[in-house]
């Protein structure tokens, strides 16, 4: 998978944006290749909507409910 890298400014870091590709088991240190601060991975929220009768609703659009014992 390939993953996003920032060199944040507010930690003292250049501001360098990256995509560094690796395994999704592995978390690496990444190196900014502009000043050597450590970069950190962007995390960005992702949107997706349930489309089977799993989780009680019939489209997805209905809210989430449990019947029965749990």
């Amino acid at each position: 998978m390939t993953y996003d890298y920032r060199c944040f400014f507010s930690k003292g870091g250049c501001g360098n944006q990256m995509n560094v590709k690796h395994p999704m088991a592995e978390d690496p240190e990444v190196l900014c290749p502009e000043c050597s601060k450590v970069m950190e991975r962007q995390l960005f929220p992702t949107k997706f909507k349930f489309h089977n009768n799993l989780f009680g609703g019939i489209s997805g659009d209905e809210p989430t409910r449990f019947i029965g014992k749990i």
